[in-house]
């Protein structure tokens, strides 16, 4: 179902749709039906059986790239990259590519703008990141930083050093395969993301043999570098790749343009600007709040609409505020960014799965509000 959410004033969903459409008159309200129809039968890529990988230290969802999945087969990276970008709203041309040796015909190397995939036997065998577009299963990109890294796929990791850059390997099985996400960081940031299968056992064995934990107390290579702050910046926090604070420009330049602005009735001074998978409300040229539609816009680490509470307490932990709204649970994860810049991270849940995900600015007084009514789970 298709939902339009006043994030300012927490109205009722039901009853701010209901008046939205009364309002508009009978002609509006058939628009808006078959607009909610055609959101509703908008086919996601979604890959029937996708590869349940269990990570040898943390239990992971599927590992993937922009959607594209280890193990996927080639007609579903087609559906994956040749249809949806990150933001579903437009393709990720192919630029070449290349045959390897083998009887499949679709066997070989296809170079996107923003991917490079290897198929081989005619299922998905590696990903490697060209741009800061495409993010991990758990929400990580290029220009992620390291502390991001680690936050969203753990500390028990292999690392080696090559030149410039340090290379940050997190090993995973799956039916007595063996993969493995590299993170090649420089400065402290995520400069190329690639997930790939290993066969060779000398390789498998080195990776598994290499795996410590990294201290941020500790020193030498398996150190979380001291620049990293324990205080949270704005773009630790994002839902569909959108920060609060971020300004409008930034937001285009992620969103693309959107379908419709309108003015808050509730707030003046707040508009929201409307997409087809998130609503996002500025102020003046500031973002103060994202909402999500559908599934595809995820936050910073990987959740997404339609995810369960599980995965949300095994994500974010179990020390939030809860409260009930209407038939929806509201679990509110509260943040302390820099320069006592205050958000809230929140996930709206119906029968233990996530209706939908926002992000807010708070003052301090709401903070100290949601902060003194956590609790652990």
């Amino acid at each position: 179902m298709f939902y339009i959410r006043d994030i300012a004033t927490q109205k009722s969903i039901d009853d701010y749709r209901n008046q939205q459409i009364l309002s508009a008159g009978e002609a509006n309200k058939n628009a808006a039906q078959e607009k909610r129809k055609a959101i509703a039968s908008k086919k996601l890529f979604n890959p029937a059986n996708p590869p349940q990988f269990v990570n040898m230290f943390i239990r992971p969802p599927y590992l993937s790239l922009g959607r594209a999945g280890l193990g996927n087969t080639h007609q579903e990276m087609v559906q994956a990259l040749d249809i949806y970008d990150r933001t579903g709203t437009e393709s990720i041309p192919r630029k070449r590519w290349s045959k390897i040796q083998s009887e499949s015909l679709d066997d070989g190397n296809y170079e996107y703008r923003d991917i490079i995939v290897t198929i081989c036997n005619n299922s998905i065998y590696s990903l490697i990141s060209c741009s800061d577009i495409l993010e991990t299963e758990k929400g990580i990109r290029e220009g992620s930083t390291l502390q991001q890294v680690v936050s969203a796929y753990g500390k028990r990791c292999a690392i080696t050093n090559s030149n410039d850059a340090t290379i940050y390997e997190y090993p995973y099985e799956h039916d007595e395969k063996f993969a493995v996400v590299r993170f090649i960081i420089k400065n402290d940031v995520v400069d190329c993301i690639m997930i790939q299968y290993i066969t060779d056992s000398n390789e498998k064995n080195r990776i598994i043999s290499s795996v410590k934990s990294i201290s941020p107390s500790s020193t030498g290579t398996d150190t979380i570098p001291t620049t990293q702050t324990t205080t949270l910046t704005s773009s630790n926090l994002s839902v569909g790749g959108i920060n609060t604070g971020a300004s409008v420009n930034q937001m285009h330049k992620v969103l693309g343009k959107e379908k419709e602005i309108r003015k808050s009735q509730n707030t003046p001074g707040n508009s929201y600007y409307e997409y087809n998978d998130v609503v996002v409300c500025v102020n003046g040229d500031k973002v103060i709040s994202v909402a999500t539609y559908t599934n595809i816009p995820q936050t910073e680490k990987g959740i997404r609409q339609g995810d369960s509470l599980n995965k949300v307490f095994s994500t974010y932990g179990r020390v939030c505020s809860v409260e009930h709204f209407d038939d929806l649970t509201l679990y509110e994860y509260p943040f302390e960014l820099e320069r006592g810049n205050y958000s809230i991270m929140r996930f709206a849940i119906k029968n233990d799965t996530i209706e939908y995900v926002s992000l807010r600015i708070v003052d301090s007084n709401e903070f100290n509000k949601i902060s003194s009514a956590k609790r652990t789970l």
